[in-house]
């Protein structure tokens, strides 16, 4: 099956690649931006002519394969650069660019008229460099040649030094040799003289090192009986002395745990008398207020009766008074109700009192577990009614009576008017 080259997805490739390009604008981009997107335009284009130039019957579809593959990875950069506008892109597209270059060069192309002057003029313009060039080496070899000569001569010299310094090396090397065997007998005799007179030193050592263990153990075995004896002894006196520390300890862990109770019994009991007194203050105190505001009502509806009684004031303002002596009622009413809540709180603290400080004493006569059954008995009762949940006094605030009879006596008035 014949190969046809117009038919090879390379040409459309090519030509949505330069539409493409047709569409990015160099507006607003840098001047090297710009240059980039221009040369890929010129790739294109050289491209494209290439192409058009081609011989077909030459051309194989291993060669078209790999320049539509760099051209189409050119093309997604671009396409990409048109999205996100990364320069880094373009720089991509134009390596890619190179490779499909790359892949151009084996295709083959006819020569018009035009190529083939051009490559005539490029010949005979490189025989003309390549004749200047012969001539100005032939121009520089003479001087070269004398360097070399100078060289090799400074070789030569160098030559015979480096042989006399090997002589030299030689013979130094003998003497060293030398110098080394006698150092190396001279050590080995004083390595034995060495040697042998650490060996006497290390018996005399090890003789006086067993005498000196010798004396350690005898004096240690000593030391040792000393210290049993000195530890049983001590031991003994400890167990008898611990014996009645604990005996004591037994004795005031006994009166601490009845102090505690005590303590802790009395400093309850001082807590709620505290509170009873704080209460009955509060109580007093509202208790006053609220006999104050009643004593100005009552005075006020008092005075108010006395006239109305003699007729000398109107009804309107009988009214007026009226109104403000329940208005002055109404602080009263609630100072009242104040007053009953803090003595009915006085009261409950004052009864959990003495039934606190009634417990020990009634507990004192009965057997420590019989004790301890009926404290915690009388522990959970009264600790249950500590915090109850309060109820109203009774007392409350008559506001909406009050302003039932305003309304009645407002009425009586107009009426009577």
């Amino acid at each position: 099956m014949s190969f046809d080259f117009r038919q090879h997805p390379v040409h459309e490739t090519l030509k949505t690649f330069r539409e493409t390009l047709d569409g990015v604008e160099c507006d607003g981009l840098a001047e090297e931006t710009c240059a980039a997107i221009a040369r890929l335009r010129d790739g294109v284009e050289y491209i494209a002519s290439r192409l058009d130039r081609a011989v077909e019957s030459l051309v194989t579809p291993p060669m078209c394969d790999g320049l539509n593959q760099a051209l189409s990875m050119a093309r997604n950069e671009i396409v990409a650069f048109a999205n996100d506008r990364n320069v880094q892109h373009l720089s991509t597209a134009n390596v890619k660019l190179n490779e499909a270059l790359n892949h151009l060069l084996p295709i083959p192309i006819v020569l018009t008229g035009e190529d083939a002057e051009g490559i005539a003029k490029a010949s005979v313009a490189l025989a003309e460099k390549s004749t200047d060039m012969v001539g100005f080496l032939a121009a520089r070899i003479d001087p070269v040649m004398d360097r070399l000569q100078t060289i090799e001569e400074e070789l030569e010299v160098s030559q015979a030094r480096v042989g006399s310094l090997d002589e030299n090396i030689q013979r130094v090397r003998g003497d060293v040799e030398g110098f080394m065997a006698t150092l190396q007998s001279q050590f080995s005799e004083s390595e034995d003289r060495r040697r042998q007179d650490f060996e006497q030193r290390l018996q005399e050592f090890q003789k006086r090192y067993d005498e000196v263990q010798q004396r350690l153990e005898a004096n240690l075995t000593q030391v040792r009986t000393q210290a049993e004896d000195a530890q049983n002894a001590h031991e003994k006196a400890l167990t008898e002395e611990s014996r009645a520390i604990l005996q004591e300890l037994e004795r005031l862990k006994a009166e601490a745990t009845r102090l505690v109770g005590v303590i802790g019994n009395t400093g309850m009991t001082g807590e709620y008398k505290l509170a009873a007194e704080a209460e009955a203050h509060a109580a007093n105190w509202w208790r006053r207020i609220a006999l104050g505001f009643m004593t100005a009502a009552v005075l006020v509806l008092a005075y108010t009766l006395y006239e109305t009684a003699s007729n000398s004031i109107g009804w309107e303002t009988a009214l007026i008074r009226l109104i403000a002596a329940i208005l002055i009622g109404v602080p009263g009413s609630y100072a009242a109700l104040e007053s009953a809540k803090h003595r009915n709180e006085e009261r409950r603290n004052r009864h959990i009192e003495q039934e606190l400080a009634a417990i020990d004493p009634y507990l004192a006569s009965f057997n420590p577990s019989t004790k301890a059954r009926l404290k915690e008995q009388l522990a959970a009762d009264v600790l249950g009614r500590i915090n109850p949940p309060r109820t109203e006094s009774g007392v409350t605030l008559p506001q909406d009576k009050l302003i039932d009879l305003m309304q009645k006596i407002v009425e009586k008035a107009l009426k009577s008017g």
